[in-house]
């Protein structure tokens, strides 16, 4: 009779602290702008931007670019030629270099810029 008392006292216990597993996706949070163009694959995955372009997620906002690509499917984007960028609203770089590429992922803390 101890055995079983115990028995259930421990099973109670370990349901008591078990954690429920909830996924849930985020999506990301996007607005943008151009002067010059916008094109949509067919897919509807893929946008891309030209002349002046601008877009802003949760982390980076990218100004006065020349041209941004941003793939919905891996929530990655490509900027590349003359471009501003402002990390978490603190960092505001200007590239002015018109070979300079950025890359990053939506939900990453980190741009990389070749």
């Amino acid at each position: 009779m101890k055995n079983l008392l115990l028995l259930s006292l421990l099973l109670f216990g370990f349901n008591a602290f078990a954690q429920e597993s909830t996924t849930s996706k985020k999506t990301p949070i996007l607005s943008y702008k151009c002067n010059d163009s916008t094109s949509l694959s067919k897919d509807k995955t893929i946008l891309k931007l030209f002349g002046d372009a601008t877009i802003k997620t949760d982390a980076l906002e990218i100004t006065h670019a020349d041209k941004i690509v941003f793939d919905s499917k891996t929530n990655e984007m490509i900027v590349t030629g003359k471009f501003e960028y402002r990390m978490r609203g603190a960092l505001n770089i200007k590239n002015s270099s018109r070979n300079n590429t950025l890359r990053y992922k939506i939900g990453e803390d980190t741009a990389y810029i070749d």
